[in-house]
């Protein structure tokens, strides 16, 4: 049994190395990759079918994400289907991101039928294959299906439909239907996902493999759910208790009887997060730090003994989730970090029946009805006329889809009585004025307004003195009240080009600052800085006329930063040389950099950054000196350089970016040739060369890259229209 921390973190570890194996699907997985590859040199539509959980979605990402597909195929297109009818501009806005990773840009057009020639002009004489996941109106198909043209070269198109979604016949070319899994494959997968063994470990040896087959009925996300609850952390004789209980009930035990068991049998901190999801919108992929920021906000993570900030917590929290198979990671960052997360539709279900059976929240999808009473309303693609708010009311969260997008909604005359609210999230609503009463809600710690009509908050937002989150990334407000910026609560704060005024409080919880305008900053401007010692994210624009050195000094101050991210001119270099950020993860620069890397910056890049693992350039003049210089990076995952060099030839040298997995180089226009030394970039996986318009041949020593899985190479890249 796994009953020490240091077992069970083995085994946390191993399992999230396994999660993405497929045990039962060979046959599929063979099948589908036959159907794509070989059979007629037409357009071919192929239809994944089988009930809700049984594996349709794994199966189409596996196959999608085959090195030997992505070979085949000069075009490969995932569409994750909107769940309403009326979204072309959704799907033609994922069209055109796809085709873009394959240098393939579509000119700006205003009109519906244009953006549609473009698409259609871009897929010509191109092998591609198209990925429609979670299709659920025919509508959505019809809109794709029209704009790729059949041009008898083997394309292919597959679609992975919702249940009871209504698409004719007639318009599938084959259908690969998925069954259950045998007994045999139903063990392995449980013993996998609960030992990390494709077997069972002695002390579960009297435990039957056909009881766990008979409860499941070999249906995977059953499985997966089972596996979830029943973790090493139990001992085996709750084990048995557990699975006896649960076969009094008969051989078919539904997944709702093991839902609840999990849920029933989560700490008593996770269930409110848990709960939480239920307020968002079906499929909706949500952004781990958000959901943090989110439960932290309503007051969710509780401070133990442990010296821990809340966001560990919180993280924490996320991973027994995913542990316990209720909340699926679709989005991990190169470390291994969760970054995105999504619930399955029938995990969906059952935690908004729970919220709604628990009274935790309410959902309004329209406007029939208003709420009696509530401590959490969700508005979901509707608004009512005349919102009134409720005493009791503690959070309000408004999320609209396309078409429902940026639906006007002026009247905020509800905030004057909002004093107990702790969450006020407005995406997607048009909204031009916040009222001055915003700032009798003392009690608010999360404002998050996405409106470019809006262009300023009302001074009183300096008495929200628990605010922890603003986040106001998508609005045209540049200035604060400068009494917002001595409010100690303060954790997170998004901006869209913000003015930091020169005097600030004293900002220790301060964890965030993005997007912030610095055209303006002296060289006190950048003391402020001091202020903000436990900063982790830290995003400075407008770096213009500014003293380098007064920078770097408060840049050296920051000795818990993570993420950096500078805009201006002639950035200085010698960042690289700053021992006390040491904790740097990524860093991100765009403009033109200063000459001086220095003769000492180069031997010290690697001790003064172990933990760097991202540096993307923008728009910058990179040497062959500062390519060298990364190259000694010890843990560099990725490198983009985008209009960021130049030279006419790139040189990547021997024994160089070791750890390196992804190569991007950007319209490099003075680019002519790039080498690959031999012993360079041993681990790189993914090569991507576009829109570098004097390049004609691919990098030398292209064949030297032993596990190269990607290479997305243009020259030079065509335009569509």
């Amino acid at each position: 049994m796994l009953s020490s921390d240091t077992d069970y973190s083995s085994w946390k570890t191993s399992w999230q190395k396994r999660e993405d194996d497929m045990i039962g699907f060979d046959k599929y997985f063979e099948a589908l990759k036959e159907k794509l590859i070989g059979g007629s040199e037409r357009r071919e539509v192929i239809h994944i079918e089988g009930e809700c959980g049984i594996g349709k979605t794994t199966l189409a990402k596996k196959v999608y994400n085959d090195v030997e597909i992505r070979r085949h195929f000069e075009v490969c297109i995932w569409l994750h289907m909107p769940l309403n009818d009326e979204s072309d501009d959704v799907i033609h806005a994922q069209i055109r991101e796809n085709l873009l990773a394959f240098g393939l840009e579509i000119e700006e057009e205003t009109s519906t039928r244009s953006i549609e020639r473009c698409i259609s002009n871009c897929l010509q004489d191109k092998r591609y294959i198209v990925m429609l996941d979670d299709l659920s109106h025919f509508e959505n198909w019809a809109c794709v299906y029209s704009i790729l043209p059949d041009e008898f070269n083997g394309s292919r198109v597959v679609v992975v439909a919702r249940p009871g979604t209504h698409v004719p016949r007639k318009a599938y070319s084959e259908t690969l239907s998925l069954g259950y899994l045998s007994k045999d494959d139903s063990k392995s997968l449980f013993c996998q996902r609960a030992f990390s063994s494709f077997d069972w470990p002695v002390e579960y040896a009297d435990i039957s493999s056909e009881d766990i087959h008979d409860m499941t009925r070999g249906h995977p996300l059953t499985i997966l759910l089972l596996s979830g609850f029943l973790n090493p952390q139990l001992p085996p004789s709750m084990w048995r208790e557990i699975l006896t209980w649960s076969l009094k009930f008969g051989r078919d035990v539904d997944r709702d009887r093991i839902l609840s068991l999990s849920f029933d049998n989560l700490p008593n901190n996770v269930k409110p997060c848990f709960l939480y999801f239920a307020g968002f919108p079906m499929g909706t992929v949500f952004s781990t730090d958000k959901l943090v920021r989110l439960w932290d906000a309503e007051g969710f993570i509780e401070l133990g003994n442990e010296e821990k900030f809340v966001e560990e917590i919180g993280k924490g929290i996320l991973e027994e989730l995913i542990l316990r198979r209720l909340v699926h990671p679709v989005r991990k960052d190169r470390r291994g970090h969760i970054k995105e997360v999504v619930l399955h539709d029938l995990v969906y279900d059952f935690v908004q029946s729970e919220a709604r059976n628990n009274n935790f929240l309410k959902i309004r999808t329209d406007t029939s009805y208003y709420p009696a009473m509530c401590r959490r309303l969700f508005l979901q693609n509707c608004i009512y006329k005349d919102l009134i708010f409720l005493r009791k009311m503690r959070s309000l969260s408004f999320y609209f889809e396309e078409p429902f997008w940026r639906k006007e909604f002026s009247n905020l005359s509800f905030l004057r009585s909002a004093r107990f609210l702790r969450v006020l999230d407005m995406q997607g609503l048009s909204v031009k004025r916040i009222p001055e009463e915003i700032g009798n809600m003392i009690l608010l710690r999360y404002l998050g307004v996405g409106s470019r009509e809006l262009t300023e908050l009302p001074s009183s937002i300096k008495n929200l003195i628990n605010l922890q989150t603003l986040d106001i990334a998508f609005t045209s407000v540049t200035n604060l009240a400068s009494g917002f910026w001595n409010i100690p609560t303060l954790k997170h704060v998004f901006g869209s080009l913000l003015v930091v005024p020169p005097r600030v409080g004293c900002l220790v919880n301060l964890l965030t600052l993005r997007n912030i305008n610095c055209s303006n900053w002296n060289p006190v401007s950048y003391n402020v800085l001091h202020n903000m010692s436990h900063l982790k994210s830290l995003e400075l624009r407008g770096l213009l006329r500014y003293d380098p050195n007064a920078l770097l000094s408060s840049l050296g101050k920051l000795n818990f930063l993570e993420h950096l991210i500078l805009a201006g001119k002639d950035l200085p270099l010698r960042l690289f040389a700053i021992s006390t950020i040491s904790r740097l993860e990524t860093l991100e620069l765009h403009g033109t950099l200063d000459s001086n890397l220095g003769v000492d910056t180069i031997p010290n890049m690697c001790s003064n950054l172990p933990l760097l693992n991202t540096v993307r350039l923008f728009s910058s003049n990179a040497t062959q000196t500062l390519v060298d210089a990364l190259a000694l990076l010890p843990n560099l995952f990725i490198l983009e350089m985008n209009k960021a060099y130049n030279g006419q030839e790139l040189a990547f040298c021997a024994k160089g970016f070791y750890r390196l997995k992804e190569l991007e180089l950007l319209e490099m226009d003075e680019l002519r040739t790039c080498r690959i030394d031999a012993s360079c970039m041993p681990q790189l996986e993914k090569l991507t060369m576009l829109r570098c318009s004097n390049v004609r041949m691919p990098p030398y020593g292209l064949s030297n890259l032993k596990k190269l899985k990607e290479v997305t190479i243009c020259y030079p890249a065509p335009a569509c229209s």
